[in-house]
């Protein structure tokens, strides 16, 4: 049999089939399973599944979910910054974490303004090569992380990422001739890293509106980051 790991955490649409007996994916987000001889995507997985089926440690799987809170009440886990640039030894979250980060700004986030740092390069070759990154290249990572403007920090990337995922999926379920506004927001997101608390509530308003459960249900949290001119 195959080997299978678990590369990434993230967004999907709604209701994908899962890899475990073709049940529903029902939280508009899963594991992303590939075959590790070839690194070929396999399929979709929950958390019960990918126990069931990856040989890989979940604890060092990169999360891109993580910051948008969820879909739906059950889980309201929001992630705390915390402080890696003096630590001896390196965590398993560390790990996920700096992967996290090389992926934000190297590739998920390629509309946003200066989101591409060049010194990251060379780490993003690294884990598109190897699905992990050497120690060194994880401490430098995390230092980087540590001394990078408040709009750059991991969390506020990753709040970033997560509404523009949303925003885009929400421009899918209404008219061309209805998308202004969204698109208006979008293009603020991109260019400043944050919304306003205004900006915030005129998307749950619009949400609330949009016959999606994922997008309708959605809970939007506020940015620490909030540097709009």
């Amino acid at each position: 049999m195959r080997e299978i790991i678990a590369v990434k955490k993230d967004f999907i649409a709604f209701n994908k089939k899962s890899f475990c007996q073709d049940r529903l994916l029902t939280s508009g987000k899963a594991y992303y399973l590939h075959y590790k001889d070839n690194n070929k995507f396999c399929g979709y997985a929950g958390k019960e599944c990918v126990k069931q089926k990856c040989s890989n440690d979940l604890n060092i799987v990169p999360d891109f979910t993580k910051s948008l809170i969820s879909n739906f009440k059950k889980e309201t886990k929001i992630i705390q910054g915390k402080k890696h640039i003096h630590r001896a030894n390196l965590s398993k979250s560390d790990i996920s974490m700096a992967i996290e980060y090389v992926i934000l700004r190297q590739s998920k986030m390629k509309k946003f303004k200066k989101a591409n740092y060049f010194i990251l390069n060379d780490y993003y070759k690294e884990y598109l090569k190897t699905n992990t990154l050497s120690l060194n290249s994880i401490k430098h990572i995390l230092n980087i992380e540590e001394k990078a403007p408040l709009k750059f920090k991991l969390d506020n990337l990753l709040t970033c990422y997560a509404y523009e995922y949303k925003i885009l999926l929400a421009l899918k379920n209404i008219p061309i001739n209805k998308r202004a506004y969204l698109i208006s927001i979008l293009s603020n997101l991109r260019q400043y890293y944050t919304l306003t608390d205004k900006q915030i509530e005129g998307l749950k308003e619009w949400f609330k509106r949009i016959k999606n459960k994922e997008i309708a249900e959605a809970k939007l949290k506020k940015f620490l980051y909030a540097k709009i001119p």
